[in-house]
């Protein structure tokens, strides 16, 4: 940590903090490469330059066939090293996308990833460093980024994220109780949660609002009933929790003529609410207690706010989800819970991280728009062969919850290579791509004949 000059209290240094990475992340191939960006800035412009694309096929229920142009509500999947498929999509999407979530690798050391998963430190930091600052770019002024992680680098990340999307960005770290068991362990406590920082582009932006189901212990505080038909209630204060104001500073004369002094907070509402609620029944009066009633049966319809600890939702690769055998596999309900968080009907939702698709097949039975970006070859086995089966109307995952019937469409792409290089946008027409290749890629940009 030292001093900044541009009002920073402390900065996170690592070694090749000012760098681009270039390497690619499964195991087999773990040569890193660094570019200095003062020094090497045409390397840099070469592995960052817009890239072609190549095999691309547009995928509805009745299967596949050749796209040779991507419109502009279409879904996408690329097949790719994540950073210059990132770069490629700025072309199109630069501030476009309403909601970002990525589950990278968390540098745990694991070999039974089919991914990198074991960098030096500074490595990790500049390997996530990179993509995020392109993520932000990416990111609507309105838009939220959602990044999980675990104990291994969540505190160094936390601090790359400060800088990158500012301090005053960062909403919450929400714990997702991810599973329920764990090892006997002697020297520390069992590892059951995963951490989500969620930071926003802008601190103005409101998150909407996602509420949960009450569990058995809620329903058990609604004890008391009038038998007016109503139900069941519970009673909650009347105080506000926060500074009292002038609207909601004064004393409360019932409808039979006793005076309630001002709580020292001041009302919870304005006293013509209070009124409406009292002629309404739906206060509690004592003869030293005034509340508000809360109903069961309201409740239940209208659910209760979520707060930052997840402990309500499924683990990892339960059988009652879908699963593609590979290890780390969220729930479709933890992405249906952030993207309803950040999105409405339409939006666009981005993972660069893409995985086994969960976030891509959430997105699409929510009627949200979505990209997903993968490099490992078992995209075509796991993404979208599971995105098919969303479009055809399978059942499981959030498809009941989400009334889900099938159908829909992506488009699923590669970045084109050549000699095991990437091929630039620049060297498209040198290169031995096919017709339909070229005239997808010039769509994409918007590169005329």
């Amino acid at each position: 940590m030292r001093e900044q000059e541009n009002q920073r209290d402390v900065e996170l240094i690592f070694s090749h903090k000012d760098c681009i990475l270039e390497g690619m992340q499964n195991k087999e191939d773990q040569e890193e490469i660094y570019y200095r960006r003062e020094e090497e800035q045409q390397e840099i412009q070469r592995y960052l330059a817009p890239k072609a694309f190549s095999h691309a096929y547009r995928y509805t229920a009745d299967g596949p066939v050749p796209a040779v142009e991507l419109g502009e509500r279409d879904n996408l999947l690329v097949k790719g090293d994540n950073l210059p498929a990132m770069t490629s999509l700025m072309a199109r999407y630069e501030g476009a996308v309403k909601c970002i979530y990525i589950d990278p690798p968390y540098n745990t050391g694991n070999l039974k990833f089919g991914y990198q998963d074991s960098f030096q430190r500074s490595t990790w930091l500049t390997f996530m460093k990179n993509r995020l600052e392109v993520a932000k770019n990416l990111l609507a002024q309105d838009g939220f980024i959602f990044v999980q992680c675990d104990d291994c680098q969540n505190a160094y990340l936390k601090v790359l994220m400060d800088e990158i999307f500012g301090e005053e960005n960062y909403r919450n770290s929400i714990y997702w109780h991810r599973t329920y068991a764990g090892k006997t362990v002697s020297k520390k406590l069992p590892w059951n949660t995963d951490t989500i920082l969620l930071y926003s582009k802008s601190p103005k932006t409101a998150l909407y609002r996602v509420t949960a189901e009450l569990t058995e212990a809620d329903k058990k505080a609604y004890t008391k009933d009038d038998g007016d038909g109503r139900g069941l209630y519970t009673t909650v204060s009347l105080q506000k929790t926060s500074s009292p104001g002038p609207e909601t500073t004064y004393d409360y004369e019932d409808n039979e003529g006793r005076i309630w002094l001002c709580p020292k907070k001041g009302w919870r509402m304005k006293q013509s609410k209070l009124k409406a609620l009292e002629n309404d029944r739906r206060l509690y009066i004592t003869d030293k207690t005034i509340r508000e009633k809360y109903y069961l049966t309201e409740r239940m319809a209208i659910g209760k706010q979520i707060d930052n600890f997840w402990n309500d939702i499924g683990n990892m690769n339960r059988a009652n989800d879908l699963s593609y055998g590979l290890d780390g596999q969220k729930p479709e309900k933890l992405m249906q819970r952030i993207i309803a968080m950040a999105t409405r009907e339409g939006d666009l939702v981005l993972d660069f991280f893409m995985g086994t698709g969960t976030t891509c097949a959430a997105a699409m039975k929510m009627g949200r728009r979505f990209i997903g970006i993968e490099q490992l070859d078992y995209i075509e086995e796991t993404a979208v062969q599971r995105l098919q089966a969303v479009m055809g109307g399978e059942r499981r995952g959030i498809s009941k919850a989400t009334a889900w019937k099938g159908g829909g469409s992506f488009i699923y792409c590669r970045l084109a290579q050549q000699e095991g290089r990437y091929i630039n946008l620049e060297e498209m027409e040198d290169a031995e791509l096919s017709w339909e290749d070229v005239e997808f890629t010039r769509n994409f940009y918007g590169v005329e004949k």
